[in-house]
């Protein structure tokens, strides 16, 4: 195994992001981030460009009014609004190539804020990164075992699938999407039967148009609509409408249903 002499020399271009308290833990909320092989270190760099421009408007750091405090207080308010959005957004380096993951403190919330992002992303198409691919919000992580996800994905389900309000209470469609990597011991159809008993009856199963897809122990929306929160399909959808001419839409269509089959 490499020393940590060796790994942060081989490593020197994602210092300047990587903290050295390295690794996941359990109860993080975040990002995982897929990449451009040999990117991670710039990636992370896009990433807090990317989730501190949206975390602006999203979660906007209160104003104070000078009519309302002294100048004393209002430089004390300016350094601790800088504090507050420095500390947003963490890197957190995992051994894992093409794989970043971007820890989330309060009140950002890793769903909204990577929904808000793609919804515009798809309306725009117009990119700012180079080499994020896609992002996958992840809500709280948990140690990799069938008795954590368990219990983990019964707090994070239950306000969507187990309402305490009666008039909240319906059928809802969803799908599980679950991604193992680097794991031997989680089952992937185990996993899946695991997750649907959380869920549990009165909710119907619909791969092609779920309302809702638990992905990564997240419950998000839109998934097939923002295709499958990847970056970069999002963007091709806008490049190849616009190379088309009104002579060939009706080729590329048929050609499009081929490569959907």
């Amino acid at each position: 195994m490499a020393s940590q002499e060796d790994f942060e020399g081989k490593h020197k271009s994602k210092n300047k992001y990587f903290p050295r308290n390295r690794g996941l833990k359990a109860n993080m909320s975040g990002v995982f981030v897929s990449c451009i092989r040999g990117k991670e270190g710039k990636s992370v760099g896009e990433c807090y460009d990317l989730f501190n421009r949206y975390a602006n408007e999203l979660y906007p750091v209160e104003e104070g009014s000078l009519d309302e405090v002294d100048i004393a207080l209002s430089i004390d308010l300016e350094r601790r609004k800088l504090t507050a959005k420095s500390n947003r957004f963490t890197s957190i380096l995992i051994d894992a190539d093409c794989l970043i993951f971007i820890k989330v403190a309060d009140p950002v919330a890793p769903v909204e804020l990577v929904h808000a992002i793609l919804s515009d992303l798809a309306i725009t198409r117009q990119k700012s990164t180079r080499f994020i691919q896609r992002l996958i919000p992840i809500e709280k992580t948990c140690y990799a075992d069938m008795e954590d996800i368990e219990c983990m994905a019964k707090e994070l389900l239950k306000p969507h699938f187990h309402p305490e309000d009666e008039n909240e209470k319906r059928q809802i469609k969803f799908a599980i999407q679950p991604r193992i990597r680097f794991n031997k011991q989680i089952v992937r159809m185990n996993l899946i039967k695991k997750i649907a008993e959380v869920v549990g009856d009165g909710h119907v199963v619909n791969l092609n148009e779920p309302e809702l897809k638990i992905c990564g122990l997240s419950v998000i929306r839109d998934y097939n609509e923002l295709r499958k929160y990847n970056i970069e399909e999002l963007c091709d959808l806008r490049d190849a409408a616009d190379s088309r001419t009104d002579t060939d839409k009706v080729n590329c269509g048929e050609e499009a249903k081929d490569a959907n089959k």
